[in-house]
């Protein structure tokens, strides 16, 4: 595959795509290849806590499909939502006069959310929208545009999240 983008990004596609195949490959040998996953869970039976071993156990039994085609449509889904997510911050970012690539901003906002998991805060508030704001001025762009843009998307999604909570709500009362 050819990728056509800005010189200074070359490099960081590159990285990325590593990464991310890593992390695929990784993800898909534990859980997929039997002997690896019974190795796995003797290891933690043996050398964890008992919580560890829990959490692995849901882990596991989470990720088991009675079909190859439940775990492709639910990676369908997994795509479909990041890309509406990536259009949604690209609209924001337009709203507010900044032009974004969209593989800059595919990469900020695929960045974020992981960043976003790691629990220091509740909901990754504060965390989102300085990781943005690093991002966007890492990229040559205004930082505080990247702070505004995180923080006007996830103002828009949550907004969104309980309106829809409050029309399901309604609907199924009336039921």
């Amino acid at each position: 595959m050819i990728w056509i983008t800005e010189p200074e990004w070359i490099g960081t596609v590159r990285i990325y795509n590593i990464a991310g195949i890593t992390i695929m490959f990784v993800v898909l040998v534990i859980f997929t290849v039997p002997a690896i996953k019974g190795s796995l869970k003797t290891i933690i039976d043996k050398f964890s806590p008992k919580y560890f071993a829990k959490i692995f156990n849901y882990i596991r039994e989470g990720l088991q499909f009675e079909a190859r085609i439940d775990f492709l449509k639910l990676m369908g889904l997994s795509f479909i939502g990041t890309s509406v997510w990536i259009a949604v911050v690209e609209i924001v970012a337009n709203g507010q006069g900044i032009t974004v690539s969209p593989m800059k901003l595919g990469m900020i906002v695929i960045l974020v959310e992981i960043v976003r998991l790691i629990p220091v805060s509740i909901q990754g508030i504060g965390v989102r929208e300085g990781s943005y704001a690093y991002l966007f001025s890492v990229n040559g762009m205004s930082s505080e545009a990247g702070f505004l843009i995180g923080l006007i998307s996830y103002l828009i999604l949550s907004l969104t999240l309980i309106a829809s909570g409050g029309i399901s709500f309604f609907i199924a009362k009336q039921q």
